[in-house]
């Protein structure tokens, strides 16, 4: 998506989770207190960011980071003050800095070996609840969102229509 001339001048920012899970931090549903603070702390920073400014897409948010933390927390996974954070993070100041939440559509996502990603379809299942559940939040308007389905060339076209119909800014 980089590459395509719609998205020339938006800024890409790599999500944190697979970089720590790289250098043996420990994720997904083996993710531990150290982690989500590290996650939550670069999400943060990718936020402010000066070079973050403007059009940004970003592979992953603070959206996600509650999310993956909240079913940390309902199955003793994580600590309650640390959730509290996150969840505070997300509903405060991080709500409101977000145009667009792209969720791709995860019946569609085949789960492949990658030495990253959790195969585990119960996890998969329960962050998916917590996804849709995250957009609304009590006393405000739900977030912006939208499921992209298809193949990835397909979900890129998707992404394309909206920049140039001025649902996404350019």
């Amino acid at each position: 998506m980089k590459e395509h001339k719609t998205f020339k001048n938006f800024s890409f920012v790599n999500s944190v989770t697979r970089e720590l899970g790289k250098k043996g931090f420990p994720i997904n549903e083996k993710s531990s207190d150290s982690t989500q603070s590290l996650v939550l702390a670069m999400d943060i920073l990718n936020v402010h960011d000066p070079n973050n400014q403007g059009n940004v897409i970003s592979d992953r948010c603070t959206f996600d980071t509650y999310c993956y933390t909240e079913y940390l927390y309902h199955r003793g996974a994580c600590s309650p003050s640390l959730y509290k954070s996150i969840k505070m993070m997300w509903e405060g100041e991080m709500w409101k800095r977000w145009d667009l939440i792209v969720i791709p559509d995860h019946s569609e996502i085949k789960l492949q070996e990658d030495g990253i990603r959790s195969l585990n379809h119960e996890f998969r299942d329960q962050v998916w609840v917590n996804f849709s559940r995250a957009l609304f939040l009590p006393d405000r308007p739900p977030l912006p969102f939208i499921i992209l389905s298809g193949d990835p060339s397909q979900r890129i076209t998707t992404l394309n229509n909206l920049v140039k119909h001025g649902k996404l800014n350019q």
